[in-house]
């Protein structure tokens, strides 16, 4: 996650934050400032949100509609009813809201927030797309496999790679050639990652791809692919 995150290191702030020195130390930890807090089933579907420490100053006292979300989740109102309000926040200037909008969006186990989700992938916020696609590999769907295969061309190269470990949950024959399509690319973060993808999907088809790379320039990717082949031989 990446505005919820640490949840189970909550930091306590022993006195106010009264000077600006002292404001900008703890501004970066804002975003860990949260309590973990399990709520009954919505609709079959059990969440765990995390409730905004109110008191904190900066990103949350300057969007409220931070405060809106966190209401949301400790409503309890209906998923539906729920999802229709976060998806209000999906086109909102600030990637801070949308950001948060879709953290809650993906724990909901909603078909609705699923279609949601597929639509996020062309958002203009990188880390959007990602927790997009992480979300959808989640889903046992392998119709879900065909958005995340087109996020394999994306202009951000952490948005790539993101779709290329996704598509190895999936562990399909779709999914290993998408991925072998990634071995002559011209970054060499890229071919590593679409190599370790394809040593987890095994298989002798993914081998065949891989045995390829055994004389790429990269010193790296050449022993990740012998050393893939070597245990896919015992």
């Amino acid at each position: 996650m990446y505005l919820f995150s640490n949840l189970t290191q909550k930091k306590e702030l022993k006195q106010p934050i009264t000077e600006e020195e002292t404001y900008h130390q703890h501004e970066s930890d804002i975003a860990n400032e949260y309590v973990e807090t399990k709520l009954p089933a919505i609709d079959d579907t059990k969440l765990i949100v995390h409730t905004i420490d109110n008191n904190l100053p900066g990103t949350y006292a300057q969007h409220p509609e931070l405060n809106m979300i966190a209401e949301i989740e400790l409503s309890n109102i209906p998923a539906h009813d729920a999802l229709f309000q976060l998806t209000q926040l999906l086109n909102h200037e600030e990637p801070t809201v949308r950001i948060a909008a879709v953290e809650y969006i993906s724990e909901m186990n909603h078909p609705s927030a699923l279609t949601q989700l597929t639509e996020l992938l062309v958002d203009d916020e990188p880390k959007i797309r990602i927790m997009a696609i992480d979300a959808l590999a989640q889903q046992t769907n392998v119709d879900f496999a065909i958005y995340i295969e087109s996020m394999l061309f994306d202009v951000n190269k952490d948005v790539r790679i993101a779709a290329l470990k996704a598509l190895a949950e999936y562990e399909s024959d779709q999914s290993i050639y998408a991925l072998s399509g990634l071995l002559s690319d011209t970054d060499d973060d890229i071919r590593l990652n679409a190599v370790n993808a394809l040593g987890e999907i095994g298989g002798e088809q993914a081998d065949n791809y891989l045995s390829q790379l055994i004389t790429d320039p990269n010193e790296m990717i050449r022993e990740s692919v012998l050393a893939i082949l070597d245990e896919a031989a015992y």
